[in-house]
């Protein structure tokens, strides 16, 4: 599994194949329900997007999801099945 995160608690790793925690830097004050480009720009789309190709590469088809799905938290500022999907 792999959680998007915009705290600075979260830093890129994968000690074990079971959890990867993925940092993406911005969306201060960002709302669960905003949309990936309200906070972030163009290239970090396209750099998350090929890190997560690389990381599926590495460790086989895993679920990606955001930390607002398991807390009451807004980061990483967006619904991360939309993004994918999108």
């Amino acid at each position: 599994s792999f959680v998007l995160d915009t705290s600075w608690q979260a830093v890129q790793f994968c000690r074990t194949t079971s959890l990867c925690s993925v940092s993406l830097f911005g969306g201060h004050g960002s709302a669960e329900t905003d949309q990936f480009g309200d906070h972030f720009t163009q290239m970090q789309d396209r750099a998350l997007r090929k890190l997560i190709t690389g990381l599926q590469a590495r460790y086989g088809a895993v679920k990606i999801s955001g930390h607002n799905e398991y807390a009451a938290k807004a980061c990483p500022g967006f619904k991360v099945a939309d993004w994918l999907t999108g």
